[in-house]
């Protein structure tokens, strides 16, 4: 607080101490009006409720009685089945009952008040009334036949209509009662609530007298605040124009050289992103390059292997080779041991011939012993016959096997002969070839390393290349990252400056707001006067 300036409770604090007075004043009238209406209306609704529910039980209790006269009325003129009699009766129980609890419900609404001595006397001849129905229902139902039941119901019907009547007598006595209560209380009820209404209306008067005489005191005191205010507010606003322009002339020219530096900034990323797009190309060419070059060097290392591959396969068909003319060497030795097999077969059948010689001779025998013994010899002539037969038959198929292996051996030596000279001839020409696919595979297989030797050099040279393409894209990526940060500051500064002169536009806004608050605060406070 600055010195020689007297402490004092703000206008807000003064404003809110007058309010807070004629409130309190007017909310404790009120408030005293207001319960105590409350607390009249809440006891007279009370004795009301209560009245309401005595009411409400002796009319029930009514109807009850009605209900057990008419039931006992239905006995006395119907002759009717057992059944149907029972179903009167049962009635009347029911009737009974709710009689009993109407009757206990209205002991426990007057218990305690000045109805007691004519609660009794109803109670009493409610009693009475229970007796006589519950004698005339057990006559009734101890005599069996209807004309003694009409009977019985016939002589104790009339003391039933007087004990009834003088129960209706009681209840009409207490309704009354009841409903002149009922009365008395409303037009309490009214008298209090006026009473209330007055109290507050009293309260609302002092309330305004209150509020009345403190505004007027406060419209004195605060007139004067408020002019000094005004003058302070006219002063403070003029020169709040003055700044707020001054600030705007300053905020255009911050703004114009903001955009040239922009447009600057622009042109300068623009060249170097088209730089960046060309090293990106070349990078994309040299990776592209790089990946053939390895494509070269695998189908390089694929094809050595391939070669060496076909060297083996052609050292195998070598030993194949060798091994087929060992075969057919093998072949060979068992053809001459099957044309000796043959020849021995040969000297086996002469062997034959001459047992079919020897066998003829002997059926020659026998046939001249058999002409020589005459008839008893002759089934020993054709037996010998016989044999001679055989013997000739084996003597021709023993020459034509002799013809057939001499046959047979000359075939197969000659078949001996010309297979070994046309494998040893394949032989030696498969050899040949061997030996020539076996050079020209390892002349082959100098020059793929030879030619893996440039493509190693090649890919080494290109992934050089690559990463050093790449090092300059990175290098170009960071100045265009750098000259982003300068677009998005430029752009912030730019931002920056329009916001700065909106809200220098704002301020001259609000300072000739200020003045014109001012101009209708002295108008006000001097009753339409201006000040120049």
């Amino acid at each position: 607080m600055p010195s020689g300036q007297r402490a004092g409770y703000s206008l807000h604090l003064k404003l809110f101490s007058a309010f807070m007075v004629g409130a309190v004043l007017l909310l404790a009238t009120g408030s005293i009006a207001f319960y105590f209406s409350m607390k009249v209306q809440s006891y007279y609704e009370h004795i009301l409720r209560k009245n309401i529910a005595q009411e409400r039980s002796i009319s029930r209790m009514r109807d009850s009685v009605n209900d057990e006269l008419r039931y006992l009325t239905r006995l006395s003129v119907n002759l009717m089945s057992d059944k149907e009699y029972d179903d009167v009766f049962k009635k009347i129980d029911g009737f009974r009952l709710e009689y009993k609890n109407q009757e206990a419900k209205l002991k426990q609404v007057i218990e305690g008040g000045d109805q007691e001595e004519d609660y009794a006397a109803l109670a009493s001849v409610g009693a009475k009334l229970e007796s006589s129905v519950n004698e005339v229902t057990h006559l009734f139902k101890t005599n069996s036949t209807n004309p003694d039941r009409i009977r019985l119901v016939s002589v104790y019907y009339s003391e039933l209509e007087e004990t009834i009547s003088e129960l209706f007598a009681k209840v009409a006595k207490m309704d009354s009662f009841i409903t002149d209560r009922i009365k008395h209380s409303e037009d309490e009820a009214s008298r209090y609530s006026a009473t209330g209404n007055t109290l507050t209306s009293l309260a609302v008067v002092l309330g305004f007298l209150s509020a009345f005489v403190l505004g007027v005191v406060l419209s004195r005191y605060l007139t004067r605040k408020l002019s000094f205010v005004a003058e302070q507010l006219d002063i403070q606003a003029k020169a709040m124009i003055t700044v707020s322009e001054q600030l705007i002339k300053g905020s255009e020219d911050i703004r114009q050289r903001t955009v040239s530096q922009m447009e600057a900034i622009g042109k300068t990323a623009r060249s170097t992103a088209e730089i960046n797009e060309k090293i990106l190309q070349n990078a994309e060419n040299s990776k592209m390059s790089a990946v053939r070059s390895r494509e070269s060097q695998e189908a390089v290392a694929g094809m050595r292997t391939g070669i060496n591959q076909l060297n083996e396969a052609v050292g195998k068909i070598s030993d194949g080779t060798l091994g087929i003319a060992n075969e057919v060497q093998s072949s060979h030795e068992q053809m001459k041991a099957v044309v000796a097999l043959i020849q021995e077969i040969s000297s086996k059948t002469r062997i034959i011939n001459d047992i079919v010689f020897q066998t003829k001779l002997l059926s020659f025998n026998a046939s001249v012993e058999a002409a020589r013994a005459g008839d008893s010899g002759k089934g020993f002539s054709v037996v010998a016959e016989e044999v001679g037969n055989l013997a000739r038959s084996s003597g021709v198929a023993a020459d034509e096997i002799s013809s057939m292996l001499g046959r047979s051996v000359a075939s197969v030596e000659k078949m001996v002969v010309e297979t070994k000279q046309k494998v040893e001839q394949l032989v030696n020409d498969s050899q040949s070839k061997v030996d020539e696919g076996i050079e020209s595979s390892e002349n082959v297989i100098v020059l793929f390393e030879s030619v893996e030797s440039g493509v190693n050099d090649v890919l080494s040279r290109m992934d050089g290349i690559s990463q050093a393409t790449q090092e300059e894209a990175e290098g170009l990526r960071l100045v265009q990252d750098a000259f982003r940060e300068l677009e998005t500051l430029a752009g912030a500064n730019r931002t920056a400056v329009l916001d700065f002169e909106r809200q220098a536009g704002s301020l001259r806004t609000q300072s000739n707001s200020v003045m014109m608050a001012v101009l209708q605060l002295q108008e006000v406070l001097r009753g339409g006067q201006r000040v120049a």
